[in-house]
């Protein structure tokens, strides 16, 4: 193997590395999604409204280095570079974004606090790895979750979950759960 390329060893140490990096981002907590907010809830009426009010709250305050590194820093470091709103929401959502390609399959499922066992043919694969339909309804099962758990959290109000489409996608189907 040349000496440049790296270990089979070294590859999964890597894809380790940036899943745990990826977690870290899409952990509820993270300023991220303070800052994406108003882009997650575009399309949920009334609720853009609310969030924009945690989306402000979000502004009142430094962000984490995490945030800072991976959000202010680049656009900051760039000559003339700005910090807007609207630049703000769109690079907080595409780094949730492809934070949510870097994780397992099977860490989407727990994401959206299913508790179905997954499917054999998702085991072990990053969403990266999926077929790019795949990926894309995954991360947008993901993103919808968190845009309706925000919402939840602002207001009280529970709407439908996105955890059924995830768990008919990734899950076993029940029938293989009552055999085993």
């Amino acid at each position: 193997m040349p000496e440049n390329q790296p270990t089979p060893e070294e590859i999964a140490a890597q894809k380790k590395k940036d899943r745990d990096a990826a977690l870290k981002v899409v952990d509820l907590k993270s300023a991220l999604w303070n800052y994406a907010l108003l882009k997650l809830t575009e399309n949920f009426g009334d609720y853009h409204k609310i969030a924009n009010a945690k989306y402000l709250e979000a502004l009142s305050k430094a962000p984490d280095q995490d945030t800072y590194e991976r959000i202010f820093l680049p656009q900051l470091s760039q000559e003339g570079g700005a910090i807007t709103p609207a630049y703000l929401q769109i690079a907080s959502y595409r780094v949730l974004l492809e934070n949510f390609s870097k994780i397992l399959a099977e860490d989407a499922l727990k994401y959206v606090k299913s508790e179905k066992r997954l499917s054999e043919k998702y085991a072990g694969k990053y969403v990266f790895e999926l077929p790019e339909e795949e990926q894309k309804k995954i991360i947008s099962a993901c993103m919808n979750y968190t845009a309706q758990d925000k919402i939840a959290e602002l207001t009280g109000v529970v709407k439908k979950s996105t955890t059924a489409s995830l768990e008919e996608m990734l899950a076993e189907p029940e029938e293989a759960r009552k055999a085993a």
